[in-house]
């Protein structure tokens, strides 16, 4: 019988790096708590090599403008409320924290031309779930 982690727990890791990661907790015979914390060490090096910071800063704040502006022309009192302004931050947070996460799950050996899509589908619809669930 194999010991390691469970396939479940196997598809927690980003497909471009699971085969070293494996390899190196099976070596160790690591305990959860070390597999999750070395889960946390993977994903945040796979979003700094997939994701470029400036990038995501200049979409972030299109993407808020955005939210702003549309809020402007609906009701301007809601500009003066700062707790309204950031709940506009809400939906564009969530929507590039997706990306992130989908780019960093990306396997770079499949090809397909709706990889960049599977990113914004998924976290436009958190970004909803995420804009309905706090207004009042």
């Amino acid at each position: 019988m194999e010991s390691g982690p469970s396939k479940i727990i196997t598809l927690l890791i980003p497909p471009a790096c699971r085969e070293e990661v494996l390899g190196d907790l099976q070596e160790e015979s690591a305990s959860m708590l070390t597999f999750f914390v070395t889960l946390i060490h993977v994903l945040r090096s796979r979003i700094r090599r997939t994701s470029d910071p400036i990038v995501l800063l200049m979409e972030l704040l299109a993407l808020y403008t955005a939210f702003v502006v549309t809020a402007s022309w609906i009701d301007r009192a809601m500009l003066l409320d700062t707790v309204r302004l950031l709940e506009f931050a809400v939906p564009p947070g969530t929507l590039l924290f997706t990306i992130m996460l989908a780019d960093a799950y990306s396997d770079p050996k499949t090809l397909s031309p709706y990889k960049p899509l599977r990113g914004v589908v998924l976290g436009t619809a958190l970004a909803i779930a995420a804009g309905t669930s706090s207004s009042p």
